[in-house]
């Protein structure tokens, strides 16, 4: 399962900037309940953009607590971190 949070903190070309107001109604929901019915077994949290990260919005950050344990984190070639996620009962959360 792939999917970007840009679209939900309303960040739709050619506007790079976080607006609530562009944020499509009912997507967020939509977001957590295919995350939680899916359950994917890794998270990766990307800051694509600022303000972005999955982190960035309470209602994934309480889901990704509850439901994963960080793993580690890395910075890609432009120095945005890259979090990596498991699901809790996964062995990377055994640790």
């Amino acid at each position: 399962m792939f999917t970007s949070t840009m679209i939900i903190a309303g960040i739709v070309a050619p506007f790079w900037d976080p607006d609530p107001s562009r944020v499509a109604p009912g997507i967020r929901e939509t977001l957590l309940r295919e995350l939680t019915t899916t359950r994917p077994p890794v998270i990766l949290d990307h800051e694509m953009a600022a303000g972005a990260r999955m982190m960035d919005f309470p209602f994934l950050t309480g889901f990704v607590n509850q439901q994963y344990c960080k793993v580690s984190t890395v910075v890609d070639g432009r120095g945005r971190p890259m979090t990596f996620y498991a699901r809790n009962d996964l062995e990377a959360c055994r640790r």
